[in-house]
């Protein structure tokens, strides 16, 4: 665990989703400064068990999805939203590497029915971790099953270069329901792991509600002759001699040229987080 603090604090990862964690209901809990974790673990065998570390100022919500019974498979869905930003969500996930045709059905019908319901979400969505189906593949059976309930699912797989040591095999995948938000991917040697790490870098936008508006005078636009001219064509009538009187009804109609001549455009934006 110091490696992972280590990491983290190098770093400072908005998030970090952790696989094979070996964490028991007994196992004493993770603590990472800054960070809170979200864990599944695996607790009628030894080893496995996923988590989700993620920075303490993100709200955070754990999914509960209604998938089909699959030990072979272990997962953990959560909600984030970053300040008022519309939510996305993370979820996390381990398939145990049994290459029997039974268990490799089993599972991809449980990722069928992940990919399933997180796309029910109607959100950006991440879904990641060591599924154990080697991505060099492409042309397998399984490995085609999964491009395939990826795709119909809009999910876009993003890692296309080996995640494990020497053997030349894409086994940590990314998909997501947003590749347009994509900044960049890729793959960072931790050196605690016989596994590289797989990164993506992601822009989160502003929700709609929240859009930042502001009005301004285009003077761009301006036909400048005729506002000279408009401009002479002011004549206050005479306030007996109060200065103030003569001010103001000169300003008044100064705007009211202005108003009539230069026009007001509306813009709006929205802030834009990566995470």
């Amino acid at each position: 665990m110091n490696q992972i603090n280590l990491l983290m604090k190098t770093h400072n990862y908005d998030i970090l989703c952790l696989t094979e964690t070996n964490l028991k209901r007994c196992s004493p809990p993770i603590q990472i400064p800054e960070y809170k974790v979200h864990h599944f673990d695996r607790n009628w065998q030894r080893k496995g068990g996923v988590a989700i570390l993620i920075k303490k100022t993100f709200k955070t919500k754990v999914l509960k999805t209604k998938l089909p019974s699959n030990r072979n498979v272990e997962y953990i869905s959560i909600s984030v939203q970053v300040d008022h930003i519309k939510s996305f969500s993370v979820t996390c996930v381990y398939r145990i590497p049994n290459y029997s045709s039974s268990i490799l059905k089993c599972d991809i019908a449980t990722f069928s029915e992940l990919f399933h319901d997180i796309n029910k979400l109607h959100i950006k969505s991440l879904i990641l971790g060591d599924l154990n189906l080697n991505n060099n593949f492409i042309n397998t059976q399984n490995q085609r099953k999964l491009s395939t309930l990826g795709t119909n699912n809009n999910f876009t797989q993003l890692i296309n270069q080996p995640t494990r040591g020497m053997t030349m095999t894409i086994l940590d995948l990314i998909f997501t329901n947003s590749p347009k938000s994509v900044i960049n991917t890729g793959t960072v040697n931790t050196h605690i792991s016989d596994h590289l790490l797989t990164y993506v870098n992601m822009k989160v936008h502003q929700s709609e509600s929240n859009k930042v508006s502001f009005i301004y005078k285009d003077y761009k636009a301006v036909d400048f002759k005729l506002l000279g001219t408009q401009i002479l064509t002011i004549h206050p009538k005479e306030s007996f001699g109060d200065i103030d009187k003569l001010h103001d009804e000169f300003n008044n109609q100064l705007v009211s040229v202005f108003t009539s001549i230069v026009k007001e455009r509306k813009v709006c934006y929205k802030i834009s987080k990566t995470v």
